[in-house]
């Protein structure tokens, strides 16, 4: 897979460098609204009393939520891997950093607690702990949508030429 930036002066290469970078800016948006949208999903499956509402948020979170996140980091990651040039703008390169922390989180923090509430919601009764869980849920969304953010930003502060 080659780099979209090896010809500056090549007008299908800057073609080429605007279509990545404008998936970049929108994967990157899209992954931070998604992610503000699981952080409102969770904390409202912490005040809802009915266990068949609960099922159908939690079913809702973990099936659309993730599966919408989970596209539009993986989008991003593509991106930003296809604009590496080994000149990365400083923009670029913090984005690239927080995404894959933003990963990492994503994998051993954000999708075992959305399946872990989902089995929970499923349960005859109240299962002690989840409460707890689900504040530290709510907090590692928060640090993820956070960082988002400001991979949006950033993605948005690029230029979409190699006048960079």
């Amino acid at each position: 897979m080659g780099e979209v930036t090896q010809a500056p002066g090549d007008h299908s290469s800057q073609r080429a460098r605007r279509a990545v970078v404008r998936l970049l800016q929108a994967s990157c948006v899209v992954s931070t609204l998604a992610c503000a949208g699981l952080l409102v999903g969770t904390i409202a499956s912490l005040a809802v009393d009915d266990r068949a509402v609960l099922h159908a948020l939690r079913t809702g979170l973990l099936g659309s939520g993730m599966t919408l996140l989970a596209l539009a980091l993986a989008a991003s990651a593509f991106a930003a891997s296809r604009l590496s040039d080994g000149t990365d703008s400083d923009d670029l390169r913090r984005l690239r950093e927080r995404l894959y922390f933003v990963l990492v989180a994503s994998v051993l923090v954000l999708l075992p607690s959305a399946l872990l509430g989902l089995r929970w919601a499923a349960a005859a009764r109240p299962v002690t702990g989840a409460g707890v869980m689900g504040v530290v849920e709510v907090l590692a969304q928060a640090m993820v949508t956070l960082l988002l953010a400001r991979n949006a930003r950033d993605a948005l502060r690029l230029p979409a030429d190699d006048a960079s």
